[in-house]
């Protein structure tokens, strides 16, 4: 546990002359009915002055916060009577709108103005049963107003709220009865860019004998799935746009090996106004990724194609080179992946010009000559530690050298409540410790 003690004094009958802007002091006023009457204090930061902030129920800090009368001309504070509950403070004269109240006056103060609806001028609730609704009847001889009704007619409704539909009229279709639980077709609608219902017209005019066409718009939305089911899909459109990043060719987890090539066929007019057909994908046979200018499908519905290999350009290329000799090449950018085979490459080429197959562990960093240097742990200097290990929890210090010194972590100790302590690092006589106690000193 962290202590922290702030300036105080046990004998102290006044306040502090004087406190630093922000500091703290407590004072016991000499011990007055065992320390009742100490106060807290601070010194002000814009006047410098010592003030009071804080204090016990019989300090002269909370007594003037009690008698104040500033707000209502009464007590500011709300007290207790003797059973216990928060009385409303009475309020002066004149101080009407700045009047404190509890919970338990303003919730009196409402009961006590509650009008019942038929105090109402424009209300007539007299013989008001059961199953009654209020109407409003603009031909009452004494005005018009809202009167109690009882519901009449073939509807009639209890004191629950449950309405009864009694008398149903001949020609009248009965739903429960007639239709079955009222399951029929009230209306019929479509819905924008995906299903047209127009009433059917007859060649006599009429459009109103129950018929109606269903039919797909111009254009037409699909806002769920589409499967279409077939051997063929075509498509006669000028623009596609599709959002699926990803198109899934080929058989879909069928168990069979296929044999056929996948990929994107073509069609072009090329610059002889020749007709061709193109395709590129991947070569089953060949086991390659080919792209093929000119192509010729082997049979109608194959999906193998023949070609000659045409040409392509790309930016930069990842991969593997699988042939040994690669004789057009000219140069050569940074290998992030193999073996260099080569001798020492000189530092005018960029390397280190030395052998380096022995380092095996440390830091590598340049001295003072250009020469790259390996060396077990970075000094200060170089912008490192100069200790190779720290244990857990330690904490390095500067030592003003080359090496920074290690201060071991702080104890791992209990209060005699079993509580753990903390501590904190402080510098006595220059050297910096462990400490649990922060102490502001005395007057």
């Amino acid at each position: 546990m962290q202590t922290i003690k702030i300036k105080r004094s046990q004998t102290s009958t006044t306040a502090p002359a004087s406190l630093a802007t922000g500091e703290l002091a407590w004072v016991d006023h000499s011990n007055n009915a065992g320390g009742a009457n100490g106060a807290l204090y601070i010194g002000d930061a814009k006047t410098g002055a010592v003030k009071q902030i804080g204090g016990t129920l019989s300090s002269s800090y909370v007594t003037d916060l009690l008698n104040n009368t500033a707000l209502t001309g009464a007590t500011t504070a709300v007290t207790l009577d003797a059973t216990g509950e928060m009385s409303a403070l009475a309020p002066a004269a004149n101080a009407v709108g700045s009047e404190v109240t509890t919970a338990s006056w303003v919730n009196n103060a409402i009961d006590t103005a509650d009008t019942p609806i038929s105090q109402a001028s424009d209300v007539d609730v007299t013989g008001a049963a059961n199953g009654h609704v209020l109407v409003y009847d603009v031909q009452n001889v004494q005005g018009a107003s809202w009167t109690s009704r009882a519901i009449s007619g073939d509807v009639s409704m209890d004191k629950t709220g449950f309405t009864t539909v009694t008398n149903v009229q001949a020609g009248v279709i009965d739903m429960d009865t007639d239709i079955g639980n009222g399951s029929f077709v009230q209306t019929l609608s479509g819905t924008a860019n995906e299903v047209e219902i127009s009433a059917m017209t007859f060649p006599n005019g009429d459009t109103n004998r129950g018929h109606y066409q269903i039919g797909l718009p111009n254009d037409v939305t699909i806002a769920g799935n589409l499967i279409v089911n077939g051997t063929s899909t075509q498509v006669n459109t000028n623009v596609v746009t599709i959002e699926d990043p990803v198109f899934a060719l080929g058989s879909n987890g069928s168990g069979t090996a296929t044999d056929k090539d996948l990929g994107i066929e073509f069609a072009y007019t090329d610059s002889g106004n020749t007709d061709r057909i193109g395709m590129y994908g991947y070569d089953i046979s060949a086991n390659e990724f080919v792209f093929r200018p000119v192509a010729t499908e082997t049979a109608s519905g194959s999906n193998i194609y023949t070609g000659s290999a045409g040409n392509a350009r790309f930016g930069d290329i990842a991969g593997t080179l699988t042939t040994a000799s690669q004789t057009a090449i000219t140069e050569i950018g940074t290998i992030t992946v193999g073996t260099w085979n080569a001798d020492i490459i000189s530092r005018a080429k960029g390397g280190f010009g030395i052998d380096t197959s022995i380092w095996t562990s440390g830091v590598i960093h340049m001295d003072g000559n250009g020469v790259i240097q390996n060396t077990p742990q970075l000094d200060v200097s170089l912008g490192g530690t100069g200790v190779t290990a720290i244990a857990s929890n330690e904490i390095l210090l500067g030592s003003g050298g080359d090496t920074m010194t290690k201060l071991a972590a702080a104890p791992q100790t209990q209060d005699a409540q079993g509580n753990d302590e903390g501590y904190i690092l402080m510098q006595k006589a220059g050297v910096a410790s462990w400490t649990k106690t922060m102490d502001g000193g005395s007057f």
